[in-house]
């Protein structure tokens, strides 16, 4: 996959405006900044809760104008304060919000609270991958696997 669904950039020599956008592996922010650490996470879901979490980010897509970058999220975040914002999200808010609801996983703690490393830690990740993005692109290339980014929304799911 080289295309995921994120909270992130709208424009990518600018961090803001933000909100939900369709990341590329070769183009935009990522284009730019090759060398950015990224890991890549896998975490194992139901076909049931793939095809819904597939859905409700294709439907929050398709309304991709109504929403926002959380950065007030982001300081609560920090600050370990639950908090409910419609239409404003960061990213690994958005990633843990979609595996809660679609009810692949059980976070380890509100999808408000939810850091990258919290992926990373839970039991039902596994880490595929750990470097630059530039290495990443070239594990790709040199295996042929499919795979999906460094941030957003991606995953494997069992038949």
């Amino acid at each position: 996959m080289e295309t995921w669904v994120s909270f992130a950039r709208r424009f990518s020599r600018l961090p803001l405006p933000a909100g939900l956008v369709v990341e590329r592996l070769k183009a935009g922010y990522y284009g730019i900044h090759p060398e950015i650490p990224c890991a890549l996470l896998e975490i194992k879901v139901s076909g049931e809760a793939y095809r819904w979490a597939r859905k409700e980010a294709q439907r929050m897509l398709s309304r991709a104008g109504d929403f926002r970058y959380s950065l007030w999220g982001l300081w609560l975040c920090r600050k370990n304060i639950v908090h409910n914002r419609p239409f404003y999200y960061f990213c690994s808010q958005f990633a843990g919000e979609l595996l809660s609801r679609s009810g692949a996983v059980r976070l380890p703690k509100h999808p408000s609270l939810m850091r990258p490393v919290d992926f990373d830690l839970m039991p039902e990740c596994s880490c595929l991958f750990r470097g630059s993005l530039r290495e990443l692109v070239q594990r790709k290339g040199d295996r042929g696997r499919p795979y999906a980014g460094p941030g957003g929304v991606a995953g494997s799911h069992a038949a």
